[in-house]
């Protein structure tokens, strides 16, 4: 299969956070990357360790565009959303406090698995009477 760099770097093991600071840096530059791994370089020096040395092993020699990451960010938005909504918070409140639009979050919570939402309340349950 034809991966990308983050996915390439997801696949190796580099931890999240290191990717999204070396794409906060890097992202839509051409970047050559060195054919061996050296801890002075600026990718290891801003990126970290962990990708500077899996990129100079996958990717060392060529220069490729790395990419911006903002798919990365938009699944991390994504994640969140599933997150807040599993924690019992209604879809305008998510839409707020993740940045997206109000149609995202019900398109995310559409597509969850209804056995982990928390249930439906109807507020008219309150004006029952209950024997």
């Amino acid at each position: 299969m034809n991966y990308g760099i983050v996915e390439t770097l997801l696949d190796e093991g580099v931890p999240l956070d290191e990717i999204e600071k070396f794409l906060s840096v890097f992202g839509g530059l051409p970047l050559y990357i060195p054919k061996y791994f050296d801890p002075s370089h600026a990718i290891a020096l801003e990126g970290g360790p962990n990708v500077a040395e899996t990129l100079c092993r996958i990717y060392g020699g060529s220069q490729p565009v790395i990419p911006t990451g903002m798919v990365l960010q938009q699944q991390k938005k994504q994640r969140l959303a599933q997150k807040l909504k599993i924690s019992g918070l209604n879809n305008h409140e998510i839409a707020r406090r993740c940045g997206l639009h109000l149609r995202q979050v019900y398109r995310i919570v559409s597509r969850m698995d209804p056995n982990v939402l928390p249930p439906k309340e109807d507020p008219r349950q309150q004006y029952l009477m209950l024997d």
